[in-house]
């Protein structure tokens, strides 16, 4: 895995990382997410790192707490679907 991940950042600008909660994917994993966010263009000299936290006690669920962005649109299967 470390090798990945050295030939990630040599080889790509991985700009931007941001963690996600660990219930961000419950209840199928307990696991936290990272999503990178990289392109082709030389390798990394900078990133540029936010973690996402909830509040005290709170959970990540779409389920209890949908989406309600203006910038959205109803999906055909009853959820929230970003407008790009």
């Amino acid at each position: 895995m470390f090798e990945v991940k050295k030939k990630l950042f040599k080889e790509c600008n991985v700009h931007t990382i941001i963690r996600m909660p660990g219930s961000c994917f419950a209840p199928y994993t307990p696991i936290t997410t990272n999503l990178l966010f990289f392109d082709k263009t030389g390798g990394t000299t900078e990133t540029w790192f936010y973690r996402f936290n909830l509040e005290n006690g709170q959970r990540f669920s779409m389920k209890r707490n949908p989406s309600q962005g203006k910038n959205c649109l109803p999906s055909t299967n009853g959820g929230i679907t970003a407008l790009k």
